[in-house]
């Protein structure tokens, strides 16, 4: 971070609360689902919160930055 200039960091801010105000309107589309298609056969769907997660962010020469964004500030807390 020290390496970056206020405009970088200013658009990694940006950046991250564009997808962050996203994921608040993707997760209010995400809804638990049950059907049974069958007697006896039920097939559905439910979200559940999880304590912790663990995100991969491709790095080496060209690190990918959108990655981090996508992965970390939705996984950060309630969105």
């Amino acid at each position: 971070m020290k390496k970056l200039s206020l405009q970088e960091i200013n658009d990694i801010k940006f950046a991250q609360e564009q997808v962050r105000n996203f994921a608040k309107i993707q997760r209010k589309a995400l809804t638990d689902v049950e059907v049974e298609t069958l007697p006896g056969v039920i097939l559905g769907h439910k979200n559940i919160p999880v304590n912790s997660v663990g995100c991969y962010v491709p790095g080496g020469k060209y690190p990918m930055v959108a990655s981090a964004h996508m992965s970390i500030v939705t996984a950060g807390g309630p969105v």
